[in-house]
């Protein structure tokens, strides 16, 4: 459906425009964000309501100390990119219905493929029935850097920007607002070094050659690089016009940068790898300062590649909060939220953990034996001296500790045999059934009070989340779409599963499918819309990607090329 803007609503947008000034803000947040806000900037016409503006100018938090609103590019009509015009030049102005997002998160995508090919302007068409606000053009910035697990995304785009001028433009129309949101970006690398970047990354990653260690190798190999390669660049520190210090590309080409420098090499390296990293900012011996956090089995820890850098022995370097001296985190990053989707070890990293620590590091547990059934090992030790479960004359199996029940523990324990069980209150609970959190901060799949070390696929935690869990255990680092007991594949995200995604998503095969509500759509023939915005012809909820031809959706005809609508 295509509605049409006439000439003399166009004039009076244009005048509109003429008279119009730019508000500024700055905010900061969950992801970046709070509000700190002047008065909305907005012109409608008259009584008719055809017309709409709003306009924002946002400086990035992690940078409001260095950076100024008066360094931002700004958008100029003139200048605009993309083959947009101005609509104070455009005597009619048509809309077509299927160029425009209606959700954030498609909104929020354009954004982050812009920023990742360093566009300064990036267009976005969005309609919404409700009033569009300065809330919502920073709510859509937000969500493009919010953490995906992919490499160059998330931190890596937060932390190498200045901040964003926007303009927004618009009508309504049978009471809906059809926007043009025009934003305009301020990099601190350009398209061209992010490149060399890519290569030297896969170069220096190849040399490595750690792609099949564990999780910890991983770890470790990234961090000695950077730690043994990047120089503190003391030399522009307090240039304020030199902003590549702050950069991973100052970082892996140049070798000397400040702790972002370290900080963002570390997190796209490890991201590469397959390893769950973060940018903690925060203050470090009370300036501010910025380090990373990285997951292993399930927990993350605590490393500074910037203090480490140079030294022969790590003082940094996977660390528990408790053992992490002299850095406090901004208050971000001390939520409960985020405490519940990063969770931190509780203690420091050792290496070589035993499987009585961590019970996703043992064998795998069998079923030889189990203690409602099986023998009472054991039963040679006397009270005082045995720890461990044991069968007592009621029937029922108690954790002792050098002979005493432990009655106010809850939690996993394992048997002679192997086998982990869920204690509750100091007795086994054989009626418990779901994900139990280990003391270690790890979640396991327990099923009647024991430990499903053999079980791959996905469980319902109590909240109504999903979770995928490998060999028992939830695998937060599992990213796509992975198979339900049921034989239904469904989109998970950072092992979660992502209820609320409606796309493509690629397998590990290279083939992509179209995801509706994060379950894969086996039966579903006709176009599926990326969260970029492109449409793509899905035959049996695969991309066909050789089809060439018209295809019919929603009643109307439309032109396939290489399984793309044209």
């Amino acid at each position: 459906m295509r509605k049409r803007l006439g000439k003399n609503a166009a004039f009076l947008l244009a005048v509109s425009l003429a008279f119009t000034q730019a508000a500024s803000v700055r905010v900061y947040g969950a992801e970046g964000f709070d509000s700190e806000e002047s008065a909305q900037t907005m012109t409608k016409s008259d009584e008719t309501g055809e017309v709409y503006m709003e306009e924002e100018t946002y400086v990035n938090p992690l940078y409001e100390d260095v950076i100024e609103e008066s360094d931002l590019n700004r958008y100029s009509p003139e200048n605009t990119e993309n083959g947009i015009a101005a609509y104070s030049s455009a005597d009619d102005r048509d809309i077509n219905e299927e160029e425009y997002t209606d959700t954030v998160d498609e909104a929020a995508a354009v954004i982050r493929e812009g920023m990742k090919q360093r566009e300064e302007t990036i267009v976005v068409y969005y309609k919404t029935p409700e009033e569009p606000t300065k809330a919502l053009l920073r709510e859509i910035a937000g969500q493009a850097l919010t953490y995906t697990g992919v490499p160059d995304e998330g931190d890596y785009l937060q932390w190498q920007y200045a901040g964003w001028d926007c303009d927004g433009q618009g009508q309504v129309l049978e009471d809906m607002y059809y926007m043009t949101f025009t934003y305009t970006y301020t990099y601190y690398t350009t398209y061209e070094q992010e490149s060399i970047v890519d290569e030297q990354v896969r170069a220096v990653l190849d040399e490595l050659d750690v792609y099949e260690d564990s999780e910890y190798e991983k770890a470790e190999a990234v961090y000695d690089y950077v730690c043994s390669t990047v120089s503190y660049d003391y030399d522009n520190l307090n240039n304020s016009d030199y902003k590549l210090k702050y950069t991973a590309y100052a970082a892996l080409i140049d070798h000397k940068a400040v702790c972002q420098g370290y900080a963002l090499l570390y997190y796209r390296m490890a991201l590469e790898l397959g390893l769950n990293s973060r940018i903690i900012s925060g203050t470090g011996n009370g300036d501010a300062h910025g380090w990373n956090i990285v997951c292993i089995d399930g927990l993350y820890y605590d490393l500074d590649p910037t203090w480490d850098a140079g030294s022969e022995e790590y003082s940094y370097f996977l660390k528990c909060e408790a053992d992490f001296s002299g850095h406090i985190r901004d208050e971000e990053y001390t939520t409960d939220d985020f405490n519940t989707a990063y969770p931190m070890s509780p203690v420091s990293y050792v290496p070589g953990k035993t499987d009585e620590e961590n019970p996703g590091t043992g064998d795998n547990p069998g079923d030889e034996e189990n203690p409602d059934t099986g023998d009472d090992s054991g039963t040679d030790a006397e009270p005082d001296d045995f720890t461990g479960l044991r069968k007592m004359e009621d029937g029922i199996w108690y954790y002792f500790v050098n002979g005493v029940v432990q009655d106010d523990y809850t939690g996993l324990v394992k048997y002679t045999t192997g086998s982990w069980y869920y204690v509750e209150n100091g007795m086994i609970n054989y009626s418990t059934t779901g994900l139990i959190r280990h003391v270690s901060g790890s979640w396991y799949y327990v099923v009647n009070g024991k430990m499903q070390g053999n079980y791959n696929g996905l469980v319902k935690h109590t909240t109504g989340s999903w979770y995928y869990v490998e060999n028992g255990k939830i695998n937060y680092n599992a990213n796509g779409l992975v198979k339900h007991v049921s034989g239904t594949w469904y989109y998970v995200l950072g092992g979660r599963m992502q209820s609320g995604y409606t796309g493509l998503v690629k397998h590990t095969t290279g083939s992509w499918y179209y995801v509706e509500k994060g379950k894969m759509q086996g039966n579903y023939t006709g176009l599926a819309r990326h969260t970029s915005g492109t449409w793509y012809y899905v035959v049996k909820g695969r991309w066909d990607s050789s089809y060439n031809g018209i295809v019919n959706y929603n009643g109307k005809s439309y032109n396939v090329r290489q399984g793309r609508k044209v």
